[in-house]
């Protein structure tokens, strides 16, 4: 795989990492009570980084990857296509989702077609490249 597909996906995980959990954070800050605002806050922290995680570590080891032309194998190729199919199929789903017109279905078959299926490509494309990071040799 070419090192700037690597490097381009990292990029573009980071980033989205960083907005998804800041805006994730954003909208936990509501609530009608104080103490409906701390415990939303607390979980909006909790899923902000988590959220973070789940996409800056990826990305890093993306990063990683693409400087290095030695690291590049069969696992982390998939890995990658895995990725970048996941992006564009959640992309993809968002576009769809918003030329819709509204009925409030759209909302169930985009998560049902799009969104859950991405997420499930993500994980094992996040599986494997853990299964890379410490395989042994």
């Amino acid at each position: 795989m070419n090192k700037s597909l690597y490097k381009i996906t990292a990029l573009i995980l980071i980033v989205a990492g960083i907005i998804c959990a800041i805006t994730n954070l954003f909208f936990s800050t509501g609530g009608p009570t104080l103490s409906d605002q701390v415990f939303e806050f607390g979980f909006g922290l909790l899923f902000s980084v988590l959220i973070f995680g789940l996409a800056f570590f990826p990305g890093k080891y993306y990063l990683t990857i693409g400087n290095d032309e030695t690291k590049h194998n069969k696992i982390t190729n998939s890995s990658l296509i895995l990725t970048i199919v996941g992006l564009v199929v959640v992309v993809a789903t968002v576009i769809i989702m918003q030329l819709i017109p509204s009925d409030g279905w759209e909302w169930m078959y985009g998560l049902a077609f799009g969104i859950f299926p991405a997420g499930f490509l993500y994980a094992i494309a996040v599986i494997l490249l853990l299964v890379n990071k410490f395989k042994k040799w």
